[in-house]
């Protein structure tokens, strides 16, 4: 069996950020191993579902967590499959900077369509306008794209976006 730490940073993330109910339905685009998902289940969000690449990550998630509900697949189609405004938070924790130039406004505008009214998208990118985000985007060959807050801020009001926060850390 695989635990938590005490404190992780998906809980920190979770304490920030989320102030919606705990009811609330959850997505994670490229969930992984399935680490946030089961720290939102152990703060008490049950209502949470994922979609992931790789499908020994998934069979992790599954098996180590006991989370029936992560899908594996690509975050276009399942986006494309899931009904306008069901998720009240979607999330992505270093994902959005490997997709190609072509399909990231198709995908952020998805995103958009996907969240209910008042819904909240989370996202964790290396930050292109500090030497250790240039540092991290420049040290894997699968990043495609370097954000910065204004390229955050620009892209996603061009999707619909209102209220963008860009903070240096989750912590």
């Amino acid at each position: 069996f695989f635990s938590l730490p005490l404190h992780s940073p998906s809980q920190a993330v979770i304490e920030r950020f989320f102030t919606v109910s705990k009811e609330a339905k959850i997505l994670e685009l490229g969930c992984g191993y399935g680490f946030f998902l089961a720290a939102c289940n152990q703060e008490g969000y049950h209502n949470v579902s994922g979609v992931e690449v790789i499908e020994k990550c998934v069979q992790f998630a599954k098996d180590e967590f006991g989370i029936s509900t992560i899908e594996h697949g690509d975050i276009e189609s399942f986006l494309l499959r899931q009904s306008d405004h069901s998720f009240d938070v979607i999330c992505a924790f270093d994902v959005i900077e490997h997709m190609e130039k072509e399909k990231l406004l198709l995908i952020l505008g998805l995103i958009y369509r996907k969240l209910k009214k008042g819904g909240m998208f989370l996202m964790q990118v290396p930050n292109g306008g500090s030497l250790s985000g240039l540092y991290i985007f420049n040290s894997d060959i699968t990043h495609e794209i370097a954000f910065t807050d204004i390229l955050s801020k620009e892209l996603f009001s061009m999707v619909g976006f209102e209220n963008v926060g860009v903070y240096s850390e989750f912590r």
